[in-house]
């Protein structure tokens, strides 16, 4: 195992400022998609729809900047995307807008430079150096700016001209006060258009982020062409990755070049002497030159590669360009080399993941002391180093094929941030950052540092953290049962019951007989509210589950159905063919507001002392009823749909998963702590059929849901899951559900210590002498071991089960104390890794 190491502190930022961009709520750096952020060497650009706040984290108490863009309230203009331009010592922050303007800001807040690129929002802003040509070792910096489907191009060196145009007008006093108060809708005002190139990428589908990785040779065919051509890759929906040949511009002719130039300038010679003779009186306003779009330059795919329902989400690129990091919606992390443009690693489980690359002392010789030897060229290696948000780290891997050389702790609701390219005059420098948000009191964001030998250059190689006042996101109210399932430490296993509310309970059978419809039962508030506490109320168990069915959302996007008492649920018209599936609408919440109210009066019932618990049922194992009509045995319609009606049974899971997605937040939103998912029969496929129809759809609700409540554990159940648990572990799930076939101390070996496990007493056990139920409670409590278990059975309560057996269960629970139970035995951490 890698060795951790943990982060030194560099400082502290602490304004009121900070409140104006959502400071004082709890992960608002990180949840909030609106807050923009960029990190210098010295500064960091934080930004939030209309207004920019530059903070010197090296100075804290120097001058902060506010700057508040002329943006279009008719058009609800937004800023949408952020970065740093650093040339030697000039740093000025750029700006992309929701309507294709790029801004140019100095850092004391005066907008330089301001101009359409092309009327779409801007995604993206990349700086980073490359070479002018194949055959050249010099390099200069060009700007990437990414819209959906589109990416354009200028050169540093144009902009370079431009801002030491712009500084020298100033610093000499030349600059009109008028100039300064600029009209915004005049985006030649400042300075004549900068020139710069745009190509249309959207032949493989939009694209939700691109770059362009250098100069490329050109085809065959055009060997001799004195055109330059870049290679550019983009990443999107319909193609995880994408690449494109870009050409310049250059198909004018030489006549057609040298008019260009020449006429507008003799135009505007005319046009000026003209205003000397003639002077007109007239006062009638001017009239401003409107905003021009550039045509697109010729661009041609090269590759793509499509892999549904994987969406590429997050796009690296290495210093120099020849490798870049893709991270996808389920979990992947694709390594491309960008020059022949093959995968040539790949890292899974990485989900909501974001990374950097940076430099690395590597090959020291451990024989010299670092106190009398410079480290060398040599000495360095490429790593790329992945944050993973959900198990609280960041490993740093050497590159390209080489081993995990760190794992960094830190706290939940992180981000990692890619410091500004520096375009030094000795060297190219890259540093890489993360960014932590925890507490506030006026709102802080700490800055802490992970510091490596310098090399000869003007920055160290080193790691940045940004961070807030506490090292965890969790909050100390958080139920018990949330705290586990979130990994933390707890001083006892927390425990419930997998169908704890109903048949077994002599409260509940009375009540049954007063409303023998189960559908009433589920569906009527006041019932279920009853029916849920239950339990709570006798055995005061630390989940109080909702009391529902898998099945209770059909009827809300377009699928009816019955319970009877001898057959179970019944779907009369079940859906085999593309005309059933005209039948299905998006769900509607509002025939499921018996669900929210309830969660809402559990949550107020059982305060923080207990986890409201909600579920749902996963694609697959709804669609087994949906398409079998019902209960079944052997599941051979919806098997062999597998195989004849293939894209039916996609469709219907693909509705389905969005369903379930928007009835899992909207459990949460009226007040579930946690949310399990029950596939339960997945365990009926096989391991390679249940990779193929079940786990991509869990996937995407699991992904879907992180996004919108990133603080909610989601517990994953299979029944039957011997043979699936390190496949249940790649969906993302916080918590795996263990049935009672798996020994406890197998499953946790193979899951590993990063993610937490619930169960897996065997239901029989509650019919068994309550010493013996004891003594198999703390038999799996010793091989799930002190962090990160929920205590549960391996499968629902069975009809008959002694109520004082159930009671016994949760006594002994309760009278565990982790330190005292595990002083004979503290298992290791290698004994929870594989």
């Amino acid at each position: 195992m890698a060795k951790r190491i943990h982060l030194t502190e560099l400082g502290c930022i602490a304004c009121e400022e900070l409140t104006e961009l959502g400071a004082g709520k709890e992960g608002w750096l990180v949840n909030n998609p609106n807050l923009l952020s960029a990190l210098d060497s010295h500064s960091i650009a934080l930004a939030h729809r209309f207004l920019i706040l530059i903070v010197n984290w090296a100075d804290p108490d120097s001058l902060r900047v506010k700057i508040r863009p002329d943006l279009s309230p008719i058009e609800a203009e937004s800023i949408t995307a952020i970065e740093w331009l650093v040339f030697d010592d000039v740093r000025v922050v750029l700006a992309g807008t929701s309507c294709g303007y790029l801004l140019v800001y100095s850092i004391a807040g005066d907008l330089i430079h301001k101009q359409l690129v092309h009327p779409s929002r801007i995604l993206k802003l990349r700086v980073r150096g490359t070479k002018k040509d194949l055959m050249q070792e010099t390099s200069s910096e060009e700007i990437s700016i990414v819209l959906p489907g589109i990416i354009a191009r200028f050169d540093g060196s144009n902009i370079q001209s431009m801002l030491q145009k712009w500084f020298q007008e100033k610093n000499s006093n030349f600059w009109d006060q008028k100039s300064k108060k600029s009209d915004p809708e005049d985006t030649g005002s400042l300075h004549q258009r900068l020139p710069y190139q745009i190509w249309n990428v959207n032949k493989n589908g939009v694209c939700v982020d691109a770059t362009i990785t250098g100069i490329m040779p050109p085809p065959l065919l055009e060997h001799q062409s004195s055109q330059r051509y870049y290679c550019a890759v983009t990443i999107g929906e319909d193609a995880v990755i994408s690449a494109y040949r870009l050409s310049e511009d250059r198909g004018r002719s030489l006549v057609g070049a040298i008019l260009s130039k020449v006429v507008p300038a003799a135009a505007s010679t005319i046009a000026s002497f003209s205003k000397l003779i003639w002077r007109s009186n007239d006062q009638s306003p001017k009239r401003k030159p409107e905003a021009k779009t550039q045509s697109f330059a010729r661009a041609s795919s090269l590759t793509c590669i499509k892999d549904y329902p994987r969406k590429g989400e997050k796009l690296t690129l290495s210093p120099s360009g020849t490798l870049a990091a893709i991270t996808d919606s389920l979990g992947r992390i694709l390594l491309l080399d960008t020059q022949a443009l093959v995968v040539v690693r790949l890292w899974k489980g990485y989900r909501d993941a974001s990374c950097v690359f940076m430099e690395m002392l590597a090959k020291k010789d451990k024989g010299k002391s670092v106190f009398h030897s410079e480290p060398v060229k040599s000495d360095y290696c490429l790593c790329l180093a992945i944050h993973a948000p959900r198990k609280g780290i960041i490993e740093v891997w050497q590159m390209r094929t080489g081993p995990r050389l760190l794992t960094i702790q830190c706290g939940k609701g992180s981000k990692l941030l890619q410091p500004a390219y520096s375009a030094c005059s000795s060297s190219r420098c890259y540093s890489s950052g993360l960014s932590l948000p925890i507490g506030f009191r006026s709102s802080p964001i700490n800055v802490g540092l992970v510091s490596y030998p310098r090399r000869h250059t003007n920055s160290p190689r080193k790691l940045v953290i940004a961070s807030s006042s506490s090292s965890s996101s969790s909050s100390s109210s958080d139920p018990l049962l949330v705290k586990a399932a979130k990994g933390e430490a707890v001083s006892r296993p927390p425990a419930w019951m997998m169908r704890q509310a109903g048949r077994y309970m002599s409260v509940y059978k009375k009540l049954a007989l007063k409303h023998p419809s189960f559908r009433e039962r589920s569906e009527n508030t006041d019932l279920i509210v009853e029916i849920s506490l239950q339990p709570w109320q006798a055995f005061k168990p630390d989940g109080v589950i909702i009391f529902s069915d898998i099945l209770t959302p059909l009827p809300a996007f377009g699928v009816p159905f019955d319970i009877e008492e001898v057959k179970g649920p019944v779907i009369q018209s079940p859906i085999r063919t593309e005309d059933d599936l005209k039948k299905l609408h998006p769900i509607d919440l509002d025939k499921l507001h018996f669900v929210g109210d309830s969660l809402k009066i559990l949550r107020q019932e059982v305060g923080e002392h207990a986890a409201v618990l909600g579920f749902v049922g996963a694609p697959w194992t709804i669609a087994t009823y949906i398409v079998e009509g019902g209960t079944t045995r052997t599941y051979t319609v919806i098997k062999s749909m597998c195989h004849t009606a293939p894209n039916v049974l996609r469709a219907l899971l693909s509705h389905l998963t969005k369903a379930i997605t928007e009835y899992v937040v909207y459990q949460v939103e009226h007040g579930a702590h946690c949310i399990q998912i029950f596939d339960s029969w997945g365990g009926q496929l096989t391991p390679e059929m249940w990779e193929r129809w079940s786990k991509p759809y869990i996937e995407e609700i699991i992904h879907a849901v992180k996004r919108r409540c990133p603080e909610t554990p989601i517990v994953f159940y299979i029944n039957g899951n011997g043979g699936l648990l390190e496949r249940m572990k790649g969906t993302g799930a916080d918590v795996i559900g263990l049935d009672w076939t798996v020994d406890m101390a197998d499953g946790r070996r193979r899951l590993g210590s990063d993610v937490s496990v619930q169960g897996n007493v065997d239901p029989a056990f509650l019919f068994s002498p309550l010493p013996a139920l004891t003594e198999e409670i703390h038999r799996v409590v010793k091989s799930a071991g002190p962090k990160g278990h929920i205590l549960n059975l391996g499968h629902g309560v069975l009809v008959g089960t002694p109520e004082e057996a159930v009671a016994h269960f949760f006594e002994t629970a309760r009278s565990l104390d982790y330190k005292t139970f595990f002083q004979n035995h503290v298992p290791a951490e290698s004994e929870l890794v594989a």
